[in-house]
C-alpha cells in the first residue's frame, strides 16, 4: 500500500479548495493552489516488515501567491495530517 493511500483522502477533506496529488500534471493543465505528497523512504518494522512500515513522505505547497499564504497553506496541510494522526482518522485504505 502507498502512503499516498491513507494521506491524499485526508488532505482532500481538509483542503477542498486546493488539488491535492501524489504526481504534478502536465505544467498546461496544473491548478494552483497545488499539494503534494509523496514517500521518499522511510523504514520497515523488524517484526512485520511486509505489514508495518514507517513512512518518510516529503509535502511540497505550491501558489501563485506570496510565500506567506503558501507557508499557511503548508501549516495546514500539516496540521490536517496531524489531526488525523491524533484522531486515528481511517481511510478506505487504512489508517
Amino acid at each position: 500500500m502507498r502512503a499516498a493511500d491513507i494521506l491524499l483522502p485526508i488532505l482532500r477533506t481538509a483542503l477542498p479548495d486546493v488539488t491535492v496529488a501524489s504526481w504534478i500534471s502536465d505544467v498546461d493543465h496544473r491548478t494552483f493552489p497545488l499539494v503534494l505528497i509523496r514517500q521518499v523512504g522511510g523504514e520497515r518494522s523488524d517484526i512485520l516488515p511486509q505489514k508495518l512500515v514507517f513512512p518518510l513522505v516529503e509535502l511540497s505547497v505550491h501558489t501563485r501567491s506570496d510565500l506567506a499564504d503558501t507557508e499557511k497553506l503548508y501549516n495546514r496541510a500539516w496540521m490536517a495530517l496531524d489531526a488525523a494522526r491524533q484522531q486515528q482518522v481511517v481511510t478506505p485504505a487504512g489508517w
